[in-house]
Protein backbone atom coordinates (compact mmCIF):
# COMPACT_ATOMS: atom_id res chain seq x y z
CA UNK A 1 0.00 0.00 0.00
CA UNK A 2 1.11 3.64 -1.26
CA UNK A 3 1.65 6.29 1.27
CA UNK A 4 -0.86 8.85 0.51
CA UNK A 5 1.26 12.79 -0.95
CA UNK A 6 0.97 16.02 -0.19
CA UNK A 7 0.16 18.63 -3.30
CA UNK A 8 1.16 22.47 -2.37
CA UNK A 9 -0.81 25.54 -3.32
CA UNK A 10 0.04 25.71 -7.09
CA UNK A 11 1.90 29.40 -7.17
CA UNK A 12 2.71 29.57 -10.91
CA UNK A 13 1.31 31.40 -13.56
CA UNK A 14 1.59 28.78 -15.93
CA UNK A 15 -1.27 26.58 -15.37
CA UNK A 16 -4.09 26.91 -13.33
CA UNK A 17 -4.73 23.86 -11.09
CA UNK A 18 -6.35 23.15 -7.97
CA UNK A 19 -4.40 21.88 -5.01
CA UNK A 20 -5.40 18.39 -3.82
CA UNK A 21 -5.02 18.07 -0.24
CA UNK A 22 -7.89 15.64 1.48
CA UNK A 23 -8.47 15.29 4.92
CA UNK A 24 -6.60 11.74 4.81
CA UNK A 25 -3.58 12.98 3.55
CA UNK A 26 -3.37 15.88 6.23
CA UNK A 27 -4.17 13.51 9.27
CA UNK A 28 -1.35 11.28 7.79
CA UNK A 29 1.09 14.15 7.56
CA UNK A 30 -0.02 15.53 11.35
CA UNK A 31 0.10 11.72 12.56
CA UNK A 32 3.62 11.00 10.65
CA UNK A 33 5.19 14.34 11.93
CA UNK A 34 5.03 13.48 15.88
CA UNK A 35 5.67 9.62 15.28
CA UNK A 36 8.87 7.70 16.50
CA UNK A 37 9.90 6.93 12.56
CA UNK A 38 9.89 10.68 12.08
CA UNK A 39 11.53 11.79 14.97
CA UNK A 40 14.13 8.95 13.80
CA UNK A 41 15.19 10.67 10.22
CA UNK A 42 14.77 14.43 11.50
CA UNK A 43 17.46 13.48 14.48
CA UNK A 44 19.73 11.47 11.45
CA UNK A 45 19.47 15.18 9.29
CA UNK A 46 19.79 17.20 12.31
CA UNK A 47 23.11 15.42 13.15
CA UNK A 48 23.97 15.36 8.84
CA UNK A 49 23.74 19.10 8.80
CA UNK A 50 25.80 19.45 12.55
CA UNK A 51 22.54 21.07 13.69
CA UNK A 52 23.04 24.11 11.72
CA UNK A 53 20.51 25.63 8.80
CA UNK A 54 21.88 24.29 5.95
CA UNK A 55 20.75 27.75 4.21
CA UNK A 56 22.25 30.45 6.66
CA UNK A 57 24.41 28.04 9.20
CA UNK A 58 21.99 29.36 12.18
CA UNK A 59 21.55 27.42 15.08
CA UNK A 60 18.40 28.41 16.57
CA UNK A 61 14.82 27.15 16.17
CA UNK A 62 16.25 24.16 13.36
CA UNK A 63 13.21 22.62 11.59
CA UNK A 64 13.40 20.23 9.06
CA UNK A 65 11.72 20.59 5.84
CA UNK A 66 10.74 18.34 3.15
CA UNK A 67 12.38 19.31 -0.86
CA UNK A 68 9.07 16.95 -1.82
CA UNK A 69 6.43 14.88 -0.30
CA UNK A 70 6.83 12.22 -3.36
CA UNK A 71 7.71 10.03 -0.62
CA UNK A 72 5.99 11.03 2.21
CA UNK A 73 7.03 8.28 5.19
CA UNK A 74 9.90 6.93 3.83
CA UNK A 75 11.72 9.54 3.05
CA UNK A 76 15.44 9.41 1.67
CA UNK A 77 17.75 11.65 3.73
CA UNK A 78 18.62 13.65 0.53
CA UNK A 79 14.12 14.84 0.69
CA UNK A 80 15.09 16.75 3.76
CA UNK A 81 16.90 19.66 4.37
CA UNK A 82 17.52 21.50 7.91
CA UNK A 83 16.19 25.06 8.20
CA UNK A 84 16.00 28.12 10.72
CA UNK A 85 11.98 29.10 11.66
CA UNK A 86 13.78 32.28 9.68
CA UNK A 87 14.64 30.29 6.17
CA UNK A 88 11.68 27.58 5.66
CA UNK A 89 9.48 30.22 4.26
CA UNK A 90 11.73 30.27 1.61
CA UNK A 91 12.38 26.86 0.83
CA UNK A 92 8.58 26.46 1.24
CA UNK A 93 7.98 28.71 -1.50
CA UNK A 94 11.20 26.94 -3.44
CA UNK A 95 9.00 23.70 -2.99
CA UNK A 96 6.14 25.03 -4.61
CA UNK A 97 7.58 26.72 -7.14
CA UNK A 98 9.34 23.14 -8.15
CA UNK A 99 5.98 21.49 -7.77
CA UNK A 100 4.08 23.76 -10.00
CA UNK A 101 6.81 23.61 -12.37
CA UNK A 102 7.00 19.86 -12.77
CA UNK A 103 3.13 19.55 -12.97
CA UNK A 104 3.55 22.12 -16.22
CA UNK A 105 6.18 20.18 -17.77
CA UNK A 106 4.51 16.44 -17.30
CA UNK A 107 0.97 18.32 -18.47
CA UNK A 108 3.06 19.39 -21.86
CA UNK A 109 4.39 15.93 -22.04
CA UNK A 110 1.09 14.01 -21.63
CA UNK A 111 -0.62 17.01 -23.90
CA UNK A 112 2.12 16.38 -26.87
CA UNK A 113 2.14 12.68 -26.52
CA UNK A 114 -1.40 12.47 -26.40
CA UNK A 115 -1.63 14.62 -29.79
CA UNK A 116 1.98 13.11 -31.83
CA UNK A 117 2.92 10.32 -30.00
CA UNK A 118 5.29 9.07 -27.42
CA UNK A 119 8.58 10.57 -28.89
CA UNK A 120 6.79 13.79 -29.70
CA UNK A 121 9.46 16.13 -28.71
CA UNK A 122 11.60 14.66 -31.16
CA UNK A 123 9.31 15.09 -33.80
CA UNK A 124 7.89 18.43 -33.21
CA UNK A 125 8.87 22.04 -32.27
CA UNK A 126 8.60 21.84 -28.49
CA UNK A 127 8.27 25.39 -28.77
CA UNK A 128 4.93 24.80 -30.96
CA UNK A 129 3.88 21.91 -28.33
CA UNK A 130 3.75 24.71 -25.56
CA UNK A 131 1.67 27.32 -27.57
CA UNK A 132 -0.71 24.37 -28.69
CA UNK A 133 -0.72 23.36 -25.18
CA UNK A 134 -1.63 27.11 -23.67
CA UNK A 135 -4.58 27.52 -26.46
CA UNK A 136 -6.10 24.18 -25.89
CA UNK A 137 -5.97 25.51 -21.93
CA UNK A 138 -7.33 28.73 -22.59
CA UNK A 139 -10.30 26.84 -25.37
CA UNK A 140 -10.59 24.56 -22.26
CA UNK A 141 -11.33 27.88 -20.11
Amino acid sequence: MSQPSLFEEPTGPEIKTQAIVSRDQDNFYKKYIVSPQWKKIRKQVLERATHKCEKCNGTEELEVHHLTYDRLGREELSDLLVVCKDCHPAEDKLRAQRTESDRYRKAINSFGGKKYGEDWDSLKDPELVREEFHDWLERKG
